[in-house]
């Protein structure tokens, strides 16, 4: 069969972005770095050396870390031409949502990469491996999803070994439980928001937004939160407190004027302090 017919009947030029191909000899390869051509594996040949060294039976599961490098790599370049570009003076640090795969050679490899990034949680059992994970080293969690005083404080003990972990305040009771949690260990806690916007993005998630989303806290409760936090700790240690605004429309695509909505939504924010 033509090299040409292979690549249509499976569709290679749609789903893998340089990372596979077919060979002259018809064969599948991986390449785990696109830019380099000459760089590549036949997966037909390295199931058959599988087979003859550990006598393996089929199916295997190969997997290839450097392709995640890569990926991150992109990530990040990408992030980081677009705020040269728009003159952006602050940080940025990509934050991996374990949920999306939670296999260990998978988490390995990010930690191993040697590119800035986090780790994202959304439940007590993604944090615990996630600060598995994490060991030692200083990392940048973000919790997300419901939380029990349990979550919580596996989140503030995260914080007092060393890393930065952001608890994202979805729903206004939360508030309390943390800064409960928060008291009896000493710490002061991150915390970030998420805000439900009265605007409603477009796309496949869109009804993550607008007034009747079942996530995130509306801007009038957005400013309950900060009387509660103003009550309980004073004005200069709140504004200080919350770090930062985490805020998503799923993967929807923003129309001109949600997102004009969006960027007045912040600038009041920002004017609050």
């Amino acid at each position: 069969m033509p090299i040409l017919t292979i690549r249509e009947v499976c569709n290679i030029n749609h789903w893998s972005i340089g990372y596979y191909d077919v060979d002259d000899s018809g064969e599948i390869i991986v390449r785990p770095n696109p830019s380099q051509h000459n760089q590549t594996v036949s997966l037909q040949k390295l199931t058959e050396a599988v087979q003859q060294k550990h006598q393996a039976r089929l199916p295997v599961l190969f997997c290839f870390p450097q392709i995640l490098e890569h990926r991150l790599r992109d990530i990040n370049r990408a992030f980081q031409t677009a705020r040269e570009e728009c003159g952006y003076k602050g940080g940025y640090c990509l934050v991996y949502p374990i949920k999306v795969n939670q296999h260990r050679r998978v988490i390995e490899s990010l930690m191993s990469s040697g590119q800035p990034h986090g780790l994202e949680a959304g439940s007590k059992a993604e944090l615990m491996a996630v600060l598995a994970h994490a060991g030692t080293r200083q990392t940048l969690i973000v919790c997300n999803g419901y939380k029990d005083r349990e979550y919580i404080r596996f989140a503030l003990m995260g914080e007092k070994l060393g890393h930065q972990v952001y608890l994202v305040i979805e729903k206004l009771s939360e508030i309390q439980m943390v800064l409960e949690e928060a008291e009896k260990l000493g710490i002061k806690p991150r915390l970030g928001v998420r805000a439900r916007l009265a605007s409603q993005g477009s796309g496949k998630w869109q009804s993550s937004g607008g007034e009747k989303s079942k996530f995130g806290l509306s801007a009038s409760q957005v400013l309950q939160l900060v009387d509660i936090l103003k009550q309980k700790t004073g004005w200069t240690a709140c504004s200080f407190c919350i770090s930062i605004w985490a805020r998503s429309l799923g993967t929807s695509v923003m129309l001109p004027q949600v997102y004009t909505n969006r960027l007045g939504f912040m600038l009041s924010c920002t004017n609050w302090g």
